[in-house]
């Protein structure tokens, strides 16, 4: 293989920090990465309130709707009062604003 051989990878970088691999910046401030909550429950579009609701982990009443390739759908807010046979579908709420994890937390407020 030679020199000519090399490829250019445009989003390299843009991919390895969202996947959450290891990075260095030279720009101290806190990343969402750093403060993210990686363990929120998740659920299906499918999935009925009653099922999910007695899931959830003590606490939460927000639920992260994803779809059959983990991307996020919505979010499904539990804490009202819903009938248990509704599918997550009919109460979530569509297209919730997401953050790149090497965003840093001042740009995400802003």
């Amino acid at each position: 293989m030679g020199f000519t051989d090399v490829y250019d990878y445009a989003a390299g970088i843009a991919d390895w920090i969202a996947m959450g691999l290891p990075t260095e910046h030279r720009d101290t401030r806190e990343r969402i990465e750093q403060v993210a909550r990686k363990d929120a429950p998740t659920c299906g579009v499918q999935d009925r309130v009653g099922q999910v609701r007695g899931n959830l982990p003590e606490g939460w009443n927000i639920c992260v709707v994803l779809n059959s390739d983990r991307i996020v759908l919505g979010l499904a807010d539990l804490s009202k009062e819903i009938e248990p046979d509704k599918s997550v579908e009919e109460i979530m709420r569509p297209a919730p604003l997401t953050f790149r994890p090497g965003q840093t937390v001042v740009e995400a407020c802003e």
